[in-house]
């Protein structure tokens, strides 16, 4: 097909293959093009279909491997995260080593890869602890491919919308809409 008919919500490009290209949309789950995005192919085999049913889960955030452009994770509200290691071919919940909380937070989670370190990826999500209260969560991916806490201070009650880590300047950013929240790597 040449382009998705449903709104786009997320896009993922593999830094090792940039003509391999991700898309997460609304109402159509994810597609994969090989060209750049001039032709587009379903790869939602695996997701969690929406509670209507008869379509895939919308998925707010997508992260490519920037070693390996088969290997993408996904961010589902509700149902935490999804990981596919064959190019889209099919998706597993990946949810080792998150909080029992992470299967229903606030906001779909966010991830980023460290700019410096292709295997360093981190994990953001907010967590409901009353109808308005919320906390902060971030998690970076283990070498034994578990997420673990990453131990910082981190604010309450700031919606997390979006994450970036600068390898550069040895630091997580946590993007809010009016703020940009700090943390040092772990390790550095």
């Amino acid at each position: 097909m040449p382009y998705p008919t449903s709104i786009p919500l997320s896009v993922g490009v593999a830094k090792n293959e940039p003509q391999t290209l991700y898309l997460a949309t609304a109402r159509k789950g994810v597609y994969k093009s090989t060209d750049g995005g001039y032709q587009w192919v379903g790869a939602s085999n695996g997701l969690p279909e929406a509670r209507a049913g008869g379509r895939p889960e919308e998925i707010h955030t997508l992260a490519v491997d920037p070693l390996d452009f088969n290997v993408v994770y996904a961010g589902l509200s509700g149902h935490g995260v999804y990981r596919t290691l064959d190019g889209g071919a099919s998706w597993h919940e990946y949810n080792r080593g998150l909080p029992f909380p992470m299967a229903r937070p606030i906001k779909p989670p966010k991830f980023a890869y460290d700019s410096r370190d292709s295997n360093g990826l981190y994990l953001a999500f907010n967590e409901p602890i009353h109808s308005h209260l919320m906390r902060t969560r971030l998690y970076s991916l283990s070498e034994n491919e578990e997420w673990g806490p990453v131990e910082a201070e981190l604010p309450p009650n700031f919606p997390v919308l979006g994450l970036v880590v600068d390898g550069t300047r040895h630091l997580i950013q946590l993007w809010g809409s009016d703020a940009v929240w700090e943390v040092p790597l772990p390790g550095k």
